[in-house]
């Protein structure tokens, strides 16, 4: 099985691909295949307003205290620490039904559910 993928929008109904001409092209490089399975994953990512929040207005200002009390931490190490901190899950492994916590990763998250870790309403 091998998997051929291409990302891009959709905006009133109309499918845009990003990059049509290569995914196109490369459509046709495959040549005959007799079975195919498509599948469309959607959903709203972070805004560009929600990333500058986020590195402007909290990681940065989370790692300037942090600095502060004696602490030496990148942006980036601040933005793990964060992630791994206000991005847990609770998973249910299908086959053995044990419990555990999953990390999603900040670039991940729906608009809705990054406005949410940043409100203070998911812990």
């Amino acid at each position: 099985m091998k998997t051929l993928e291409a990302g891009g929008n959709i905006d009133k109904g109309k499918l845009n691909i990003y990059n049509n001409k290569v995914f196109l092209q490369a459509i046709k490089d495959i040549g005959f295949v007799n079975h195919i399975h498509l599948t469309l994953e959607y959903g709203n990512k972070r805004t560009l307003d929600q990333n500058s929040y986020l590195f402007g207005g909290v990681v940065q200002a989370i790692n300037i205290v942090l600095r502060q009390n004696g602490y030496n931490f990148t942006d980036y190490e601040c933005y793990k620490y964060l992630e791994n901190r206000f991005c847990k899950v609770v998973d249910r492994n299908e086959k053995t039904g044990t419990k555990y916590h999953k990390i999603i990763p900040m670039k991940e998250l729906s608009t809705e559910q990054f406005e949410k870790i940043v409100m203070g309403e998911i812990h």
